[in-house]
């Protein structure tokens, strides 16, 4: 780092600002607020911050000159954010046009886990409507990721944001694709963030069931927490949620199992994180659970921790595709779908009106069938697991091309071959009336898109 100070006449302030042209391309001149006479030069973090004094009273208006130059961290900017979309992806203003950014090397909270909204809340106010840089793993390269959203670090002021979430405990220190050129900050704020979080975890018990039988009161719970937690904060966790839920139904438990998950899509295939039993130790063990079998013991409870749960995480998330991609996936899809059914019932209702022959028709709608059977394979080549919030938009769709496959099935080699013309067009006509039920109910139910963006 350099630091400069001079005092200089006001009117040599331009030609000494223009001897640093790579500043003045990003520089922005504003008034101090308490209106001190102290004029700044706000330049992108890590270049050149100016600092400009002058008292009007003097007759030259001198300025004072404070200068600080650093050319080691290479970004770009600045840009607008127009939109905080979770907590590691944002929408800016670049280069003419609307481009989303995944912040490198953390990886906060998504949708259905457990601090998403507070994880996006902090992420907004860090950035929420203000101008940031970005700095590129390779300086002048850009790179994106396999939902094509440009990955770089995000500079606001002097502050590197993706290191800062993890020093306040939104993430771990995410190093699935590499660790980076700033690994000694994020190995240091995952220290810090450590401390921070054993005086303040985030947990929610999110359903209770009562099992009681005779007079033995037995809770069971499922729990998220937030996934970047390690296990000796998943202990502190599991003994204070096992006190609340031990005394949640009025009557003291006698049993309380725990089952712990890091978000919604763990719950909904029980791929728990770990599962815990306490038992009162007053209680007749004749009239307690079975053998529990867990790894470890914290007074009266038994923790279960599962060795499996990374392996069935990635196998699921193979097998599941995240709710933008799923949209970007069968939303073109259905658009193309429908538009071919349109085109097959104008045919159809130009038939009926005589304008043309049902040979016509036969031959017309059977060039258009492989286009639809090619576009129903493409809809079923989604993973096995559709994300929640999707699902009734996943079975609309389905319901959907069902019905247009048959508005092509009764005039293709096979339905001529199984139903008679006054069939055929029985059938048809009751196709396209169902057809019309399907597009009204898909439009309804496509205020799930907006809330999945």
């Amino acid at each position: 780092m350099k630091k400069i100070c001079a005092i200089i006449p006001g009117s040599l302030v331009l030609l000494a600002l223009l001897a640093w042209p790579s500043f003045l391309e990003q520089a922005e001149l504003y008034k101090d607020s308490n209106n001190t006479g102290k004029h700044l030069i706000n330049s992108p973090p890590g270049g050149v911050k100016i600092e400009l004094w002058f008292n009007s009273n003097q007759p030259d208006n001198n300025f004072k000159l404070k200068a600080t130059a650093s050319n080691k961290i290479k970004k770009t900017g600045s840009y607008h954010v127009l939109k905080v979309v979770d907590g590691d992806t944002i929408d800016i203003f670049y280069h003419g046009k609307k481009e989303r950014i995944r912040l490198l090397r953390i990886d906060m909270p998504e949708r259905d886990e457990g601090g998403y909204l507070r994880a996006k809340e902090a992420s907004e106010k860090f950035v929420g409507g203000r101008k940031i840089w970005l700095e590129f793993e390779t300086p002048g390269k850009i790179e994106r990721g396999v939902y094509g959203r440009i990955l770089a670090y995000i500079w606001v002021d002097n502050m590197n944001i993706n290191v800062e979430m993890v020093k306040l405990g939104w993430s771990r220190f995410w190093t699935k694709y590499g660790e980076g050129k700033y690994i000694k900050e994020f190995r240091e704020a995952e220290r810090k963030a450590e401390k921070n979080i054993r005086k303040k975890y985030n947990y929610s018990i999110i359903s209770q069931r009562d099992i009681s039988y005779a007079d033995i009161k037995r809770y069971t719970a499922n729990i998220i927490t937030e996934k970047h937690y390690p296990k000796d904060i998943l202990r502190i966790i599991i003994e204070e949620a096992t006190k609340k839920v031990k005394v949640s139904r009025g009557n003291l438990a006698h049993v309380v199992w725990l089952y712990i998950a890091y978000d919604q899509n763990d719950v909904n295939n029980a791929n728990w994180v770990c599962r815990t039993q306490f038992v009162d130790q007053t209680l007749d063990k004749s009239m307690g659970p079975g053998a529990f079998g867990g790894d470890e013991k914290i007074g009266e409870i038994d923790i279960d921790w599962n060795s499996g749960y990374k392996a069935r995480k990635d196998y699921l998330n193979s097998h599941s595709v995240t709710k933008d991609g799923f949209l970007e996936h069968l939303i073109p899809i259905v658009k193309k779908m429908v538009g071919l059914a349109e085109k097959g019932i104008e045919l159809f209702s130009m038939f009926k009106s005589e304008k043309i022959l049902e040979d016509e028709l036969i031959n017309r709608l059977q060039k258009i069938e492989p286009k639809i059977s090619s576009l129903y394979d493409l809809s079923d080549t989604l993973p096995l697991f559709i994300p929640n919030g999707c699902k009734d938009y996943d079975q609309a769709a389905q319901n959907l091309f069902a019905s247009i496959r048959d508005i092509f099935l009764y005039y293709s080699e096979a339905g001529l071959k199984t139903w008679p013309k006054q069939n055929r067009e029985w059938l048809m006509q009751n196709t396209i009336k169902q057809f019309y039920k399907e597009i009204e109910y898909i439009q309804k139910i496509k205020f799930d898109k907006s809330k999945i963006h």
